[in-house]
């Protein structure tokens, strides 16, 4: 069992497909004009670089790897949805599900990498990117998983 953490009022037995975060980003790449995403200008420009750099930095240690812009974001330890959830998320469901086909592509990571520290971005992002896609998880896991799940619960 995964949980996963959403605002969308999924009900037992939907399929969640992978690739919504990466629609929002694709779509924020693409408009000329602010679209109310939750969040201000200069906080979308600071995920558009993160995510940027977190791709590049799959692409060049293992392209093989999932992409966190065609996935579906899993957890597998529920404190963990719930802390994501009251950290990123505050209001969204916790829901638990189940892969939908055995054998998926997927990569265990560790999230608390994706927090933004102090510092020139610059000069944080980019190492925080390699061990992310490098190294086992020492702070809450974050599973990249590159299949469907099926909504077995909400907690």
């Amino acid at each position: 069992m995964y949980f996963h953490v959403s605002y969308a009022n999924w009900q037992i037995g939907a399929i969640i497909q992978p690739g919504n975060w990466g629609r929002q980003l694709r779509q924020l790449g693409t408009v000329s004009i602010p679209i109310d995403f939750g969040f201000s200008p200069l906080s979308y420009t600071k995920t558009m670089i993160w995510e940027s750099c977190f791709e590049a930095a799959r692409l060049r240690i293992d392209p093989a790897l999932p992409s966190r812009l065609d996935c579906v974001f899993l957890c597998d330890v529920q404190a963990h949805a719930e802390q994501f959830r009251n950290s990123y998320r505050q209001g969204a469901y916790v829901y638990t599900c189940d892969p939908v086909a055995p054998n998926v592509n997927q990569h265990l990571s560790d999230f608390s990498l994706m927090e933004v520290p102090n510092g020139a971005l610059i000069d944080v992002i980019p190492p925080r990117a390699i061990q992310y896609w490098s190294n086992q998880p020492v702070g809450t896991r974050e599973i990249i998983y590159a299949g469907s799940v099926r909504v077995t619960g909400r907690l």
